[in-house]
């Protein structure tokens, strides 16, 4: 154990270190530092770094660095750097750069440089050079110069040349020597000058020259050279030196022939040495012989190309010589060393992906060892070659090779670079390689109904700065671009994260248009300051949209039926005709009936002007007046056009009853059925009001339909929205799909039961004929809306769980999945590519079995890697969604961290916001390792999307604040109104150990808040009542901005409602009124041209910037000037009421005279026609406010309630509101898993799926709660 304090000074020589660390450090550190770390790093770091760092680096640096920082840095940096750099850099550099930048460069230079230079050049020099140069200049220049000169030279020469030479020598010599020498010369040049240096060199050449020269040097040297030849010259000088030397030969071995003078050796010494000094302790050296040049190549399957590196003793040691190898240089990470694969010489056996670092042994007695160098492509754009440097290392215990001769050399390698900086594009989920050829394209297929084209984009090689993708090409041919679900086409690539691969979204709008298929183009633009980025150019993305718009006519009623007396026709009855898009040229329908007592519309015609649906009108005539009884004819038609897309096409049959009948009108027939934009059901209308069977707004769907169980689902519901319209809710399996008029079937239409349905009219007798129609496509479809569930990295032996379960959008069918991956680094090992191959073959299998979540093993990831998993899903509307997710595989445990829910979570501002982790302690299983600790501690952050670049979040989610919203650290919770309306913010949560923090995991959760819509109102009801001459005020003051970002602008509009409901524009009447504020005063009078007894719709629209609302109520102009006042004061129309049980909502009312000679007799509140009286909450004379009972109230239903008010002579007015209920989520599914267990003990996982909504009341939330026995209430 070491002692509890240090000694004041230091040992003089270190030995090894104690198995534990020393309370607190020593005052001074060793004049050298021990041959090996201790085992562990203490725990915290001195309050006061030494004055002075050790003379000498540790032959390793740690492999972590500490905790926590010393207060302040200590006065002379390290000679190595540690393996990650600190937070924040030291005043002055190291003497070899790290291998990263530190996040954050200082704010002004540092006063030295470094000895080697960083990986990269930085982008800009200094704006003023050093007063005096570095002592030393760097060992090797940076391999490309700075983007900018310095604006003058540096004032002086460096004292000393370089430590070593260049490869080889100038052609041509300076033109001026320097005005005085270096103080010391170093080594010689790789390759000789062209002529001799005037002085000989310090050391003697590692051989002899074969030629001695001619004469001897006129006197020897003074001292013979430190080291001798290892032997002698083949022949001796022709003339022994004058004098020989005075100290010991020079040479190992004696000369074959002798000198013609002998030489004479000084006299022995007086006293022996006590240590012999052996020959081979002055001649032990080695030499490094490099390949010339590697060239950087990729895995392949069939071994890295290797070159031979030679180490040579210059003599046999009688131990094993230990040799390091260490490759270094600009990537240190590309040059590799290897074991040879003996059955393929020259190249790296298949199953190792080589070292930066390597310890050989060259046995005792050997002198030379060889060992494979190769370049394994490290995806950084360094040019044409780079320089690569590997440094030799020799210890042993034979003392001619010992530790202490510090026999180290490093030889330069030259790498040849294969990387490219491109941009790589490839369609979503494609089994093909990426394109990154601009000379190259890619063609993508999609229907129009549902045009989405997507296609990833990811850069090839790691950029020097950040990298600017910019969407050029026909982007105006789409209705929206998005990057990684987020709206705009644009996005940029920080060069942390060059290698994830973003996704592109292309959506084409359906234009119900015969245009045929079309190409659009696109293609991507690099800007960056890093050149080998900037203007470069992807491949061309092709868009191939296939036209599937089809020409058509539909028919609105395919069975009529009309009525025949003995004095001719009694009622008529008719149907539309619509075109399914606009054509080209003249459209002429031509109708005929083999029956001449039928009377029908001859002629329609359709113009590229005019190409509205036309009605055709059809009445008949008894056969024979003598026979009073009905019969059928068939109305037929034929098409005709210039256009050929149209012509000859062909149109359903109309069958027509004939029928001798007291009714007075027909029977309601189908006219439209039209899916809902959710997908989750139908609506269907009637061209009349109906008796809606028994009443009942609530029917059995097979009473009403034929295949009603198939079509619409074993649960599916029918509901009477109002009497001519009916809403159908889809259960589980439904099968209807929208008509296609290529290949129809019966599941493409609603097929209406006969003899069922009547009008609404009392005594009514006919009922409707059989008939169908075909179930059209929604209008405004909707996309699914998926996400993956997934951590953002797991830990060595964490497995992962790819949850793509709870998507909607699915219109109460299950989604279709279809998995990928996409990986962003070159496999090293052949079982690399086994481990890609086989979880490629994994998301095939879950692709096979419509899998919705994927299992995966701790040894399905490789460690250190990442892998981005996508997945697409496909309703059967067409509308496909596609998101991603990536996993980090750690190389070490870790604690597991993630958000619940989706990676992007969608928001309102007004929304309450919790963002919630699920953290497990590190899994250990697969190790030998244990934690020292089992608290946790958790660091929260938050960011705000500013243009393309995430930036400070404040103030908003300052770092105050964000610690206020997470004082529950496994949780952030937003208060409404936090956030802006519009942003993007990103927040990550950190978690470790919460003693030292230095293994953590993080998860990053992006929270998109939308802007809502504007909501505009105007007080007193949907329908008012004003008088003639009366001044009246519209008020619209309760229009507001969800968001709560700024004053709204107004502009009021005027219509007349003309007899058969058409609309006129009647602006003009309000040219002496301010349109342009929240409340319309106008006075409508017979001189300004407003009529009496006539509605009026007067519509509010409100806007802010981009986003705009309206509401139109109907006003009705009474030509009493002093009837009575009913005005609605208090009730919110634009909401959507639950039906709820015991739930009541208000209407606050007044009723007033402008007359006082009449007063206010009664008050009257009604329910529209075959709405239920039963609504109404209290009497319906009852004072202010009327309650409405929500609890009798239907889902999805829309009640009109009007209050009539009376006055003293009977002259009455009346004003109406509507109310409008929401319905329940439908078709989904709710699964418990497992049903029983054990308390505190068992896991249950609760999962609802597959649920369906209307279109505005997404995203659905979901609250779980229990019972605690029968009849309990429920507990959220």
């Amino acid at each position: 154990h070491p002692t509890p304090r240090p000694s004041p000074d230091p040992t003089p020589e270190p030995g090894d270190p104690t198995a534990a660390p020393v309370f607190a450090p020593t005052h001074k550190p060793t004049p050298r530092p021990s041959s090996r770390p201790t085992q562990s790093p203490t725990r915290w770091p001195t309050v006061h770094p030494s004055p002075g760092p050790t003379s000498r680096p540790t032959w390793v640096p740690w492999p972590r660095p500490s905790a926590k920082p010393t207060s302040s840095p200590t006065s002379w940096p390290t000679h190595r750097p540690t393996l990650r750099p600190s937070q924040w850099p030291t005043p002055r550099p190291s003497h070899a750069p790290t291998a990263q930048p530190s996040p954050k460069p200082t704010s002004s230079p540092t006063s030295w440089p470094s000895h080697r230079p960083t990986l990269r050049p930085s982008q800009w020099p200094t704006p003023r050079p050093s007063r005096a140069p570095t002592p030393r200049p760097t060992a090797r220049p940076s391999s490309a110069p700075s983007h900018a000169p310095k604006p003058a030279p540096t004032p002086l020469p460096t004292p000393r040349p370089s430590p070593e030479p260049s490869l080889k020598p100038t052609r041509v010599p300076t033109p001026k020597p320097t005005p005085s020498p270096t103080a010391t010369p170093g080594d010689p040049t790789a390759a000789p000058v062209f002529s001799p240096t005037p002085r000989p060199s310090s050391q003697p050449s590692s051989k002899p020259t074969k030629v001695p020269t001619p004469a001897p040097s006129a006197r020897p040297t003074p001292l013979p050279t430190p080291r001798p030849t290892p032997s002698p010259s083949p022949e001796p000088s022709s003339k022994p030196t004058p004098a020989p030397t005075t100290a010991l030969p020079t040479t190992a071995l004696p000369s074959p022939a002798p000198t013609s003078v002998p030489t004479i050796s000084s006299p022995p010494s007086a006293v022996p040495t006590t240590a012999p000094t052996t020959i081979n302790y002055r001649l032990a050296d080695f030499s490094v012989a490099a390949p010339p040049e590697l060239a950087e190549a990729a895995f392949t399957g069939t071994g890295l190309k290797v070159e031979h590196l030679v180490v040579n003793l210059t003599v046999p040691a009688t131990k094993p010589v230990r040799l390091t190898l260490r490759g270094g240089g600009r990537t240190g990470s590309a040059l590799r060393f290897y074991d040879e694969d003996p059955d393929n010489p020259g190249y790296a056996l298949v199953s190792d992906r080589g070292r930066a670092f390597v310890t050989k042994i060259i046995p005792a007695g050997d002198t030379i060892l060889t060992l494979a160098a190769g370049a394994l492509r490290d995806r950084v754009d360094n040019g044409d070659s780079v320089a690569q440097s590997v440094t030799v290392f020799l210890s042993s215990t034979d003392p001619i090779y010992g530790r202490a001769r510090g026999f180290e050399k490093t030889v330069s390698v030259n790498v040849l670079d294969v990387d490219v900086s491109l941009i790589a594009v490839n369609k979503f989920l494609a089994t093909t390689d990426p394109v990154t050829s601009d000379a190259a394209a890619l063609t993508a297929k999609a229907k129009e109904n549902a045009a989405t084209f997507v296609f990833t984009a990811a850069l090839t090689s790691l950029p020097f700065s950040a990298v600017r993708l910019e969407v050029k090409g026909d982007v105006d041919a789409f209705a929206s671009i998005s990057v990684d679900g987020a709206d705009g086409g644009n996005r940029t690539v920080e060069p942390a994260d060059w290698a994830s691969a973003a996704t592109y979204e292309f959506r084409v709008a359906d234009d119900a248009v015969l245009s045929g298929d079309r190409n659009y183009s696109v293609w991507f633009v690099a800007r960056s300051d890093d050149a080998n980025y900037d203007s470069r150019r992807s491949a061309t993305m092709t868009c191939q949209v296939i036209e599937d718009d089809v020409a058509f006519a539909t028919v609105s009623g395919k069975a009529l039926t009309v009525g025949a007396g003995v004095d001719g026709p009694t009622f008529s009855d008719g149907y539309w005709i619509t075109l399914s898009a606009p054509p080209t040229a003249d459209v002429i329908v031509s109708l005929g009936c083999a029956d001449t007592n039928v009377f029908n519309t001859k002629r329609l015609l359709f113009t590229p002007d005019n190409w509205d649906r036309k009605y055709v009108a059809v009445n008949a005539s008894l056969a024979d007046p003598d026979v009073l009884e009905g019969r059928t004819a068939t109305l037929t038609h034929s098409v005709a056009s210039s256009d050929a897309f149209f012509d000859g096409l062909a149109v359903s049959d109309v069958e027509i009853a004939v029928e001798f009948s007291v009714d007075s009108v027909p029977p309601p027939k189908l006219e439209l059925v039209r899916f809902l934009d959710g997908g989750n059901g139908l609506d269907v209308l009637f061209d009349s009001p109906t008796n809606m069977i028994d009443g009942e707004w609530d029917i059995d769907c097979a009473t009403l339909f034929e295949y009603a169980a198939q079509q619409f689902g074993a649960d599916g519901t029918c509901s009477w929205t109002n009497s001519s319209a009916l809403r159908v809710t889809f259960g589980a399996g439904a099968q209807i799909v929208p008509f296609d008029y290529v290949a129809a079937t019966t599941l493409n239409s609603a097929w209406l039961k006969g003899g069922v349905l009547k009008n609404d009219l009392d005594g009514a007798t006919l009922t409707s004929a059989a008939q169908y129609a075909e179930a059209q496509k929604p209008l405004d479809p909707i996309l699914p809306a998926i996400s993956i569930t997934a951590p953002e990295s797991v830990g060595k032996c964490d497995g992962v769980v790819l949850d793509a379960r709870g998507a909607t959008g699915g219109g109460s069918r299950a989604l279709t999945y279809n998995w990928g991956m996409l990986t962003s680094w070159d496999a090293e090992t052949d079982a690399d590519m086994a481990s890609v191959a086989a979880l490629e073959a994994k998301l095939q299998q879950a692709d096979a079995a419509g899998a919705v979540t994927l299992d995966l093993g701790f040894d399905d990831l490789l460690e250190g890697r990442a892998y981005d998993f996508l997945i697409a899903a496909t309703n059967f509307l067409g509308g496909t969604t596609t998101v991603s997710a990536t996993v980090h595989k750690l190389a070490s445990p870790a604690p597991g961290v993630q958000f619940q829910g989706a990676a992007t979570q969608n928001m309102v501002r007004s929304d309450k916001k919790s963002l919630k982790l699920d953290v497990a302690l590190p899994n250990l299983t697969c190790t030998d390792m244990n934690v020292s600790s089992a608290t946790l501690g958790f660091a929260w952050r938050a960011w705000r999307l500013e243009g393309a670049e995430w930036g400070d979040a404040s103030p908003e989610l300052s770092r105050a604040a964000v610690a206020e919203y997470t004082a529950n650290p496994v949780s952030c919770r937003l208060p409404v109104d936090t956030l802006r309306a519009g942003a993007t913010y990103m927040f990550r949560a950190t978690v470790g150990f919460a003693d030292t923090m230095t293994i953590n995991t993080s998860a990053t959760a992006t929270v998109v808040v939308g802007a809502q819509d504007l909501v505009a109102s105007i007080l007193g009801g949907v329908e008012q009542a004003v008088a003639i001459g009366a001044t009246t005020e519209l008020d619209g003051s309760e229009s507001y901005d969800p968001d709560e970002e700024g004053a709204l602008a107004y502009a009021w509009t005027a219509a007349r409602v003309l007899d058969d409901g058409s609309r006129e524009d009647a602006n003009p009447l309000l040219a002496s009124a301010d349109t342009t504020q929240s409340v319309l005063a106008f006075t409508p009078t017979t001189a300004a041209g407003w009529a009496s007894d006539t509605s009026y719709e007067f519509t509010l629209t409100v806007s802010h910037g981009a986003r705009s609302a309206a509401y139109s109520v109907l006003v009705s102009v009474s030509s009493d000037q002093y009837m009575p006042r009913a005005t609605v004061t208090g009730f919110d129309e634009s909401v959507k009421y639950n039906p709820t049980e015991d739930t009541f909502a208000a209407i606050y009312f007044e009723a007033t005279s402008p007359d006082p000679g009449r007063t206010i007799e009664q008050t009257a509140w009604s329910v529209g026609a075959g709405q239920s009286a039963g609504l109404l909450g209290k009497p319906s004379g009852a004072p202010s406010p009327m309650l409405i009972d929500l609890g009798k109230t239907r889902p999805n239903a829309v009640y009109r309630l009007r209050l009539t008010v009376t006055d003293s002579i009977g002259s009455t007015s009346s004003t109406v509101v509507s109310l409008t209920t929401n319905g329940p989520p439908t078709s989904g599914t709710f699964a418990v898993a497992p049903y029983r267990g054990t308390a505190l003990e068992t896991e249950f996982e609760f999962l609802l799926d597959g649920w369906s909504d209307d279109v505005d009341d997404y995203p659905l939330t979901y609250t779980y709660g229990y019972r605690l026995g029968q009849g309990a209430g429920l507990t959220p």
